[in-house]
């Protein structure tokens, strides 16, 4: 009797131990995607199952109307019906500007790709010079809870995305001497947007005169300014040993004497 009153004790102090171990912050937390619908189990702590069901808000109808004509998009443009596909991407921001879900800038990034693509370069470098000058207010937003400085920090991420691709257009274009400029101001922003995110370890790669070689010297010598790289290169070292929005205009301004960009 002893032996069984000891083992029912002992099960007690177990069962109140799993009940504390279960509601200490933290533990066994979901991570469930915003927006998405999730179901299924997990394990808690010695082997309890936690069975759990996430409803995500029905989708609006401007919302199924932009998914729709985002995919007719892509279709389209498999089929090279470049001007069918830019007309659904316009149809489709349309319905976006009523919805009030967040989309990357990527989705908005297509239109200028496209428009380059169906051979619409001018109109395709006025799109981008759009993206970028609505940025801050993109941001200021869509995370008006965050800080400015947080924000600033995400206007430089999302810049250096808009500039990779305005690269990309220009490479297509052969318009070499761009994508130098390009490039190198999309390394730049994105320096300065981790410097802003403090996240201070994934700038050291910006202070190596390799790292800026590397990323401009196949696109120097395509545009038959080779002998740029040098002192190109010595203007992102200085630029790099700070990496503030004030440095990063400085460093536009060179860029552009350098390379004759009006």
């Amino acid at each position: 009797m002893k032996v069984f009153g000891i083992l029912i004790i002992v099960g007690a102090i177990y069962l109140i131990y799993q009940k504390a171990c279960l509601k200490k912050p933290g533990k066994n937390k979901l991570q469930i995607r915003k927006n998405t619908p999730h179901k299924g189990t997990t394990h808690g702590t010695g082997g309890v199952s936690l069975s759990y069901e996430v409803s995500a808000p029905e989708k609006s109808a401007s919302e199924d109307k932009a998914d729709e004509l985002l995919k007719e998009a892509t279709q389209k443009k498999n089929n090279d019906d470049w001007n069918g596909s830019i007309n659904c991407l316009r149809e489709a921001y349309k319905q976006i500007a009523q919805s009030k879900i967040s989309y990357p800038v990527e989705t908005y990034l297509r239109l200028p790709l496209y428009l380059q693509q169906a051979g619409h370069y001018t109109e395709s470098a006025a799109e981008f010079e759009r993206l970028l000058s609505n940025l801050p207010a993109k941001i200021a937003k869509e995370f008006s809870h965050i800080s400015k400085q947080e924000q600033n920090g995400l206007i430089g991420m999302e810049a250096s995305t808009i500039y990779d691709k305005m690269r990309l257009a220009s490479q297509r274009e052969k318009q070499f001497t761009y994508s130098v400029y390009y490039q190198i101001l999309s390394n730049a922003n994105r320096a300065v947007g981790l410097k802003l995110q403090e996240r201070e370890k994934e700038i050291d790669r910006f202070i190596t005169p390799e790292f800026w070689a590397k990323n401009i010297e196949g696109l120097l010598k395509k545009a038959k300014s080779e002998t740029l790289a040098e002192v190109l290169v010595d203007k992102c070292i200085i630029f790099s040993q700070t990496c503030t929005s004030s440095g990063l205009k400085t460093l536009d301004a060179d860029i552009k004497e350098l390379l004759k960009i009006s």
